[in-house]
């Protein structure tokens, strides 16, 4: 019987250390769910930074190509602008041009006028003076007829 009690010893020996490996195991099981717990959660904060970064980057995406957008028609309009406005200073120069044509035609026909003008008053000038010499001419003519007409008319006693 003893060797039945030291087999029975041996078992609850055995079951005992059994008992104590099991916990043992359980104890480091328990901690490595808590330790693959504890990773999940960091990992779900990195994958939800992530995604928060990944969403401002699509926003500043969307955003930067929505400028893009806006940026690219204002240029548009504003080459639209400068080729109306370019038209507009050629056609301005053209007219400008032809305007200056026009007064130098313009001043060319004031200068001759004002020639013109000069050499008609000179020959008013000597025309009024030939008038003049004429005018003196005639009076000697008349006070010389006057005279001879005075010397020949026979004076009679009155």
């Amino acid at each position: 019987m003893a060797s039945l009690e030291h087999e029975e010893g041996k078992i609850l020996r055995l079951q005992l250390e059994l008992n104590q490996v099991k916990s043992e195991i359980d104890r480091k099981i328990a901690e490595k769910d808590e330790e693959i717990d504890q990773l999940k959660r960091n990992h779900l904060r990195i994958v939800e930074s992530m995604q928060s970064t990944l969403d401002a980057e699509i926003r500043s995406r969307n955003e930067a190509l929505r400028l893009k957008k806006k940026m690219e028609g204002d240029l548009n309009e504003i080459e639209i602008q400068l080729s109306h406005a370019n038209r507009v200073a050629a056609e301005a120069q053209k007219n400008l041009r032809n305007t200056q044509g026009v007064l130098k035609d313009t001043q060319i026909h004031l200068d001759d006028a004002l020639r013109t003008q000069e050499d008609l008053k000179e020959q008013v000038a000597m025309v009024e003076r030939r008038a003049n010499l004429l005018q003196a001419e005639i009076e000697e003519l008349r006070a010389a007829l006057e005279q001879t007409e005075s010397s020949s008319i026979p004076r009679t006693p009155a």
